[in-house]
């Protein structure tokens, strides 16, 4: 049915099989597992969604939630400052969403090998989709709703605020949805080099300490 023929379209896209890859990918660090795919968006989920006009590009960090209705991952919720001009002439246009994970400096000292030079880890998704407007008034309510209900710790709710003031906050935003129909990951984590030139590199980003340096390991 649909939903089966989505996931297919959406591991095909993800695989390269269309030959339309926007994201420069070598084979050793493409990600062609959706679940991990959709995991990684899912916890780094403050994105960037870019767009053009007239021939100049326009960009926007925006927190980004899986619409819990559409089950298969297809569908990404936003919203914009009312203010912000770029959402005035995106409805209906295809848009790109970038996440950003994990990433460091690797040094050559940390492999084997004894001819190497430095180089980034990374890890990254692209999603490449069409952006609808969501005009109807409980539309910005949800998404802010289910915004809140994913990161809140401390008890918040939306609905706890005063129905004026509710309304006019949510009236300063506008929300969207992104139907992705390609999704490109690479996770550039050193698969390239040895096993014991990887193991190098974890025992090296370990040794600096610092947060993202373990992050970058862990991956």
């Amino acid at each position: 049915g649909r939903f089966v023929s989505l996931r297919l379209l959406l591991i095909n896209t993800v695989t390269g099989v269309t030959g339309n890859m926007a994201l420069y990918i070598p084979k050793a660090y493409r990600i062609a597992d959706f679940a991990r795919i959709r995991q990684f968006v899912d916890r780094y989920s403050f994105g960037l969604v870019v767009s053009s006009s007239d021939n100049e590009p326009s960009a926007s960090h925006l927190p980004f939630v899986f619409d819990p209705d559409h089950a298969d991952g297809s569908v990404l919720l936003g919203h914009f400052a009312k203010e912000n001009p770029q959402w005035r002439d995106l409805d209906g246009r295809r848009v790109l969403l970038i996440f950003q994970g994990p990433h460091a400096y690797i040094s050559p000292t940390w492999y084997k090998a004894s001819q190497a030079v430095p180089t980034w880890d990374y890890a990254a998704v692209h999603a490449r989709g069409v952006l609808r407007v969501l005009n109807e008034p409980s539309a910005a309510h949800r998404a802010v709703d289910l915004l809140s209900r994913k990161h809140e710790r401390f008890g918040w709710t939306v609905d706890a605020l005063p129905d004026t003031y509710r309304s006019a906050m949510l009236r300063g935003i506008v929300t969207f949805a992104v139907h992705v129909d390609h999704w490109d990951a690479k996770f550039k984590m050193s698969q390239n080099r040895s096993v014991e030139d990887r193991r190098g590199v974890v025992a090296g980003l370990r040794a600096e300490g610092d947060e993202l340096s373990n992050a970058t390991a862990d991956m």
